[in-house]
């Protein structure tokens, strides 16, 4: 059986706003990593996140990974059930892209971008910013 997900965000600034007050609630002491995007799908396409969501979750540095839009289509369709064309997802990574610069860019934060990078390569990349305090 497969599940159908839908992928947009109908408000992304609440959205985000419960992703703040909820980071601000369990956030650990000491280095924390979080997963999250830079972008968004709504029903009328991609939208960036604001510089003001990373300021307020006190991020340090970025880290972008993206891999080809049709790997990046076949991987959500086995993992969720759901098609998105390559097309949209390419856009979706173009605006994910250029908004992490922007934050990147409005926070003085470091920021490395990975293209569909082996296991190996992001685990030093993470080790890197953690050793560099970032």
């Amino acid at each position: 059986e497969q599940r159908v997900v839908d992928k947009t965000v109908s408000d992304p600034g609440g959205n985000q706003e419960l992703l703040i007050a909820e980071w601000r609630r369990v956030r650990p002491s000491g280095v924390a990593i979080l997963d999250g995007h830079c972008a968004v799908l709504t029903k009328a396409g991609p939208q960036r996140l604001t510089d003001s969501v990373f300021a307020a979750l006190g991020v340090d540095a970025l880290v972008v990974v993206t891999v080809d839009a049709d790997t990046a289509a076949a991987r959500l369709s086995k993992r969720d059930g759901r098609t998105l064309s390559a097309d949209v997802l390419r856009s979706l990574q173009d605006e994910e892209v250029l908004g992490a610069k922007a934050v990147a860019a409005s926070l003085s934060i470091p920021i490395v971008h990975l293209s569909g990078p082996p296991q190996s390569v992001f685990d030093s990349t993470i080790q890197s910013l953690l050793g560099s305090g970032a």
